[in-house]
């Protein structure tokens, strides 16, 4: 399978899982790639196959989030998309993609943010609690296949993979790298392609995310809300056009960016469990 964008494909001596392992899924997030750049000779496989890819290399090469339309929305059926959507450079790598991602046994999609004091975590549902509870973060988000289906790991998921997503701080910050290596490890070691040693399982607070404003016309949040912030029912979130946009209900608010067009994914909000 030859796929433009591979990185590298190592192969151990004895049979084991496929996995992938996926970085610059969006062009602009450089914790992953600069990670791999760095550490890439320290990778001894020694059972099954790694594939290391990068996810939308024209990005990558532009730095920029993506050329067209986020990659990370692009994995959904076929005839869900417009005709201009099915146009987007996007929409053509995620086809080249798909043999790879429904094939694998495990994917770990390394993400990072533009926001120096965002806050790490992991996305994933609760088919791969058990991989991520011995990776180095503190909270562990599940329920995105639902409202935000087209990721990678949703459908390395939908394939009877284990989906897995990283956002490992802000781009430039050596604790996002060495988060996105130690995570590596362990990942590589859980499936069993690696030998050595994991950290003793963390507590991790879990969050079930189960609410997505998408915009009607545009959107300007009220003030600045970071990650995980705790909100009540009925706070005030910010303007869609002209409409005051309210908390539905008490939680944590997680990526709440403004947006210039209709559609657009705004807001969310989780339950802590």
């Amino acid at each position: 399978m030859n796929i433009p964008g591979t990185i590298s494909v190592m192969t151990g001596l004895s049979t084991g899982k496929r996995l992938v392992v996926m970085v610059g899924t969006h062009g602009n997030e450089t914790c992953g790639p600069l990670m791999l750049r760095e550490r890439f000779s320290e990778i001894q496989i020694q059972r099954g196959e790694v594939i290391f890819i990068e996810g939308n290399p024209r990005a990558i090469e532009e730095n920029v989030r993506y050329i067209d339309e986020n990659l990370n929305r692009m994995f959904r059926a076929v005839d869900s998309y417009s005709a201009k959507e099915r146009e987007s450079y996007e929409f053509k790598r995620a086809q080249e993609l798909k043999p790879l991602l429904s094939s694998c046994d495990a994917l770990l999609d390394i993400h990072s943010s533009g926001t120096k004091d965002t806050v790490p975590f992991v996305i994933c549902e609760q088919n791969s609690f058990e991989i991520v509870k011995e990776f180095p973060f503190e909270i562990v988000s599940y329920g995105f296949d639902q409202i935000e289906p087209g990721g990678t790991d949703t459908y390395v998921n939908e394939n009877g993979g284990n989906g897995i997503c990283i956002e490992c701080g802000y781009h430039y910050d050596p604790k996002a790298k060495d988060r996105s290596w130690e995570s590596l490890k362990d990942f590589l070691i859980i499936n069993g392609a690696i030998d050595g040693e994991l950290n003793t399982p963390r507590d991790q607070m879990v969050v079930n995310s189960n609410y997505l404003y998408k915009t009607k016309v545009n959107f300007r949040l009220h003030k600045y809300f970071a990650d995980f912030e705790e909100i009540r029912e009925g706070d005030f979130i910010g303007t869609d056009g002209n409409e005051k946009i309210h908390a539905p209900k008490d939680g944590l608010i997680i990526f709440a960016r403004n947006r210039e067009d209709s559609g657009e994914e705004a807001f969310i909000v989780g339950d802590v469990e």
